[in-house]
């Protein structure tokens, strides 16, 4: 019929026909079939219970009210308040998304592509525009709404977010909200405007600009240019398909990673591969996830998070915070006021490459050179420096290493592993509780020379007990009994392994014990007793 005509449907499978004219079409419930005729017309979905997806150069419609329709002669489309496909023909094409998270898609001609009601004062959904289906690039930016090129020439986009590209060269801007972009194939420059962004270039040397705001940038495929802009910026290489190697100031080497340069990008997220990620002079925030990862907060106060896998984290100069996450983790803070959280698993403070001695406590904190200032957390294990180093343990299992240097090892509680390494090495305790005779609680002193001077100092036990007569030093009684008078010493040997028994309260039972494992039988000069 001729005439602007307003055609409804209801329930059933309807045949509309608008025949000449600007018609609106209302099929509503069933498998319509909806004939635009002559002029503009358009199909309206709004009321649909559900989201329905449709192409106008097919014809095909489904899901909601959609389902089963048959489209044909329709210039544009009213979506529902859902999440709804919209996909115009060769032909200008005016798709509305209504509410939800729409996409919409143009396809050929000068559109009007709309992510809401034109004018709606409450505008709700995060809607997308489409263009992979472009045979050329196209310049489609959301602040200006000026957009050319290929399928975009001349279209006009209002109350849309997000973008996709082409598989060609395009450029893509975001306006001053939080845009999300995709470039696709091609070499694309995709710039987010001001908010948070995120961009992805995926395949092609990519130009990634991310503006203001706090930015996320996934280069993708391809030698990419990462430039953060103003804000705390990231670049992110979770999807990555194997390891990347890389560093904010010297660039990416391997992986997706490989060729990628980094300007004005503060944090790096890894992938679920060994990473190797390297931060700048600045405050960076490096996240390895899966995989065993090395991280490198060069200077600033950095924050490295191993995450999941047996990590090695590397603070560097500056205060920072290492997470190790799930995993055996290797923490070494560098220089500065560290803060070391070990996480799940079994992990150990590093210091072998700390230029002078350390103090380390993992109870109570580093209180000198490279450890001055060191916090630590779930830390079950340290390693000392090249230098004369004093490193106590917590009431915990603890694994000590001195290294070089002549070196002070205090287990404290727990079953301790110990070794001193090269030096006269002292292995201290304080109370009889802090190595029990039972083997839970019993530590082992793993490399003792007679030779380099170690000794294992009991000085600081009251050998008998008795406060009231002063401090009673231990007898050293070599591999002789027990003789019942108390503050005694002796030597058992188990497997090749010495064991220093001590008793005491004279009751000829062993009140502390001891494992060593030494090239000489221990004689009472290895003692402080």
């Amino acid at each position: 019929m001729a005439g602007n005509d307003i055609l409804y449907g209801h329930g059933g499978d309807d045949y509309l026909d608008g025949g000449a004219g600007d018609d609106i079409l209302w099929g509503e419930t069933g498998a319509d079939t909806l004939i635009g005729g002559d002029g503009s017309d358009m199909v309206y979905y709004h009321l649909s219970p559900a989201a329905v997806t449709i192409n106008l150069s097919t014809g095909a419609a489904s899901g909601g009210d959609a389902e089963g329709d048959y489209l044909t002669g329709i210039e544009e489309v009213v979506g529902s308040d859902w999440n709804d496909v919209l996909t115009g023909d060769a032909g200008v094409n005016r798709l509305l998304g209504s509410y939800g998270d729409d996409v919409l898609n143009g396809g050929a001609g000068a559109d009007q592509l709309y992510g809401h009601d034109a004018g709606a004062v409450h505008p709700s959904g995060v809607d997308r525009v489409e263009y992979a289906t472009s045979l050329a690039g196209v310049t489609v930016n959301l602040a200006t709404n000026v957009n050319t090129g290929g399928d975009a020439q001349g279209d006009e986009l209002y109350g849309i977010q997000n973008l996709g590209g082409s598989d060609f060269a395009d450029s893509l801007t975001g306006d001053a909200g939080a845009n999300t972009l995709w470039g696709h194939g091609g070499n694309d420059v995709v710039a987010g405007g001001a908010g948070n962004d995120a961009l992805y270039g995926e395949a092609g040397a990519d130009t990634l600009q991310g503006g203001d705001g706090d930015d996320l940038l996934i280069g993708g495929d391809g030698a990419d240019a990462l430039n953060g802009g103003a804000g705390n910026d990231t670049a992110n290489y979770a999807e990555a398909g194997a390891a990347v190697t890389l560093g904010l100031a010297s660039g990416g080497t391997g992986g997706v990673a490989a060729g990628d340069s980094f300007t004005g990008v503060e944090n790096v997220l890894g992938s679920a591969f060994d990473d190797a990620i390297r931060g700048d002079a600045g405050a960076n925030v490096l996240r390895g996830l899966v995989g065993a990862d090395r991280l490198y907060g060069g200077d600033g106060a950095d924050t490295l998070t191993g995450d999941a896998g047996n990590d090695s984290l590397y603070g560097e100069a500056g205060a920072d915070t290492l997470q190790g996450g799930d995993g055996d983790d290797c923490l070494t803070g560098g220089a500065g006021a560290d803060a070391l959280n070990g996480g799940n698993g079994t992990d150990i403070a590093m210091y072998d490459s700390a230029t002078a001695a350390v103090t380390v406590n993992l109870a109570t904190g580093g209180s000198a050179g490279d450890a001055t200032g060191d916090t630590y957390g779930g830390v079950e294990n340290a390693m000392g420096s090249a230098y004369a180093d004093t490193i106590t343990g917590s009431a915990g299992v603890n694994a000590l290493w001195g290294q070089a240097g002549n070196d002070v090892l205090n287990g404290s509680g727990g079953a301790n592993a110990l070794k001193g390494g090269l030096g006269a090495d002292i292995f201290v305790y304080t109370a009889i509780s802090d190595s029990t005779v039972a083997a839970a609680g019993r530590d082992s002193i793993n490399d003792f020379s007679h030779v380099e001077g170690d000794r294992i100092d009991l000085g600081a036990i009251d050998a008998d007990g008795n406060a009231g007569n002063g401090d009673t030093a231990f007898t050293f009684l070599g591999s002789g009994d027990f003789t019942g008078a108390g503050h005694e010493v002796r030597l058992t040997f188990s497997g090749g392994v010495q064991i220093v028994l001590a008793d005491v309260n004279g009751d000829k039972v062993a009140d502390m014990a001891v494992a060593v494992t030494s090239a000489t039988t221990l004689v009472a000069g290895d003692f402080v007793l």
